[in-house]
C-alpha cells in the first residue's frame, strides 16, 4: 500500500496510519479512498481529494460543502482542510451512473424483471430532485443567488446506506458557479444520454422521465432545456470523440420533450 504524504492528517485526526485503498476516477484532481486507524484502534474509511495547484477550486468546494453539511443537505462532511486537499467523508462506492447502467441491464430480461427496475427507477428520480432541490434552495439562500453545480457526471451521485435507508448525496462542488437551472438540468439528461450505449430506447424514456419531474419540481422554461440538452451533447461527442447525426439528436431531444 502506498501512504500519501499528509503527516497532519495523523495529527488533526489523531490516527496512527492511514493507507490508500484504491484511487478514483477523476479528469482534474487526485481522488484517494483511504482506509485509517486512530490511536484507540478504531478503523475508519475516508476520501482524500487533491486539487494540486488548482486551490480557488479548493476553496470554492469546502465552502460549499461546509455550508450545505451545515443546512442538513446530502454531501459529504469535510474531516480536515489541508494546503491542497481535503479529506471527506467517504459515502460509499455505489454511483448514480452504476445504478442505471444496472438497471437498463436488468430491464432487458423479461417483463418481471422491467416492473422491478421501474420501481426502483421511480425511486431514483424522486431522489434526485429532492437531492437538487436541496442544493438549489439552500445555495439560493446563502448567497442570493441562482447557482448551478456546473458538472452533472452521474458519477458526482452516490448512493449512501444509512439506517434510515438508502439516500443520495451530491459530491462535487469545485465548479459551482451563478447561472440557470436549465443548463445542469439539461446537462444532465445529455449524460444519461450519452453513456454506452448510447441513444437506446430506454435511456431516451429514462431522460423523458426525469424532464416530467424536473418540471414537476423546478420552475424550468422546456425550450431552455432543450437548448442545453443539444449543447451538452455536442461537448459530449467531441469530448468522446462520438458524433451522432444532428437529425438523430434533434429527433431524441423532440421525443423525450414532447407533451412534457
Amino acid at each position: 500500500m502506498t501512504v500519501l504524504p499528509y503527516k497532519e492528517l495523523l495529527k488533526n485526526k489523531k490516527n496512527t496510519e492511514y493507507k490508500i485503498q484504491a484511487q478514483f476516477l477523476s479528469k482534474k484532481n487526485n481522488v484517494f479512498k483511504i482506509s485509517y486507524q486512530n490511536e484507540e484502534g478504531k478503523e475508519g474509511t475516508g476520501v482524500i481529494k487533491v486539487f494540486g495547484k488548482r486551490l480557488e477550486q479548493l476553496d470554492k468546494e469546502a465552502f460549499m460543502l461546509s455550508m450545505l453539511k451545515d443546512k442538513g443537505v446530502a454531501v459529504p462532511q469535510i474531516y480536515f482542510k489541508g494546503n491542497d486537499y481535503l479529506f471527506i467523508e467517504y459515502l460509499g462506492d455505489k454511483t448514480l451512473l452504476d445504478i442505471i447502467t444496472d438497471q437498463e441491464s436488468i430491464s432487458q430480461k423479461g417483463p418481471d424483471f422491467e416492473i422491478q427496475s421501474n420501481r426502483i427507477i421511480d425511486s431514483i428520480v424522486k431522489k434526485v430532485c429532492s437531492c437538487l432541490k436541496s442544493c438549489y434552495s439552500e445555495t439560493k439562500k446563502a448567497t442570493g443567488k441562482s447557482i448551478i453545480m456546473g458538472d452533472m457526471n452521474l458519477r458526482n451521485f452516490i448512493l449512501k446506506n444509512t439506517f434510515c435507508g438508502d439516500e443520495l448525496c451530491r459530491i462535487d462542488f469545485e465548479d459551482y458557479r451563478d447561472g440557470i437551472i436549465e443548463e445542469d438540468l439539461g446537462s444532465f439528461c445529455a449524460f444519461i444520454l450519452s453513456y454506452y450505449p448510447a441513444l437506446t430506447e430506454w435511456k431516451i424514456e429514462l431522460a423523458g422521465k426525469f424532464i416530467i419531474s424536473f418540471k414537476q419540481n423546478f420552475c424550468v422554461d422546456i425550450n431552455n432545456m432543450k437548448k442545453e440538452i443539444e449543447k451538452s451533447l455536442s461537448v459530449l461527442n467531441l469530448r468522446r470523440g462520438d458524433r451522432y447525426p444532428d437529425d438523430l439528436v434533434t429527433s431524441v431531444i423532440k421525443t423525450i420533450t414532447k407533451a412534457h
